[in-house]
């Protein structure tokens, strides 16, 4: 006989202790097309090349990036975002945070 699958209940967050975000939502992300539609933008003004190593990738391997965050009170602007490949991405991120190179959580 066939067993029932197990059902999860989901986990309630614990959201009393937790300090507010830096980032107050105010700026609204661009999502969907026109997301899209920036992101292309971006990868064609810096030609698909990473803005930290200056190697050129594909497109699939590159992530556009927040130059000042937005948490830190960037702009959701083209001017304040860069193309990096996802190594330099993930290093910048890290640093941000504070965290040494080979510090990292992952």
């Amino acid at each position: 006989m066939p067993t029932k699958p197990k059902r999860y209940r989901p986990v309630k967050q614990q959201t009393e202790n937790l300090p507010p975000p830096l980032w107050d939502g105010k700026q609204e992300r661009l999502r969907g097309r026109k997301g899209v539609e920036r992101r292309r933008r971006i990868l064609r003004r810096d030609q698909y090349v990473c803005q930290m190593c200056r190697e050129g990738f594909h497109e699939k391997d590159l992530e556009v990036d927040h130059i000042v965050p937005l948490e830190l009170g960037g702009p959701d602007k083209d001017d304040n975002l860069q193309v990096l490949c996802i190594d330099c991405h993930r290093t910048k991120t890290y640093a941000e945070q504070g965290y040494e190179p080979d510090d990292s959580p992952f």
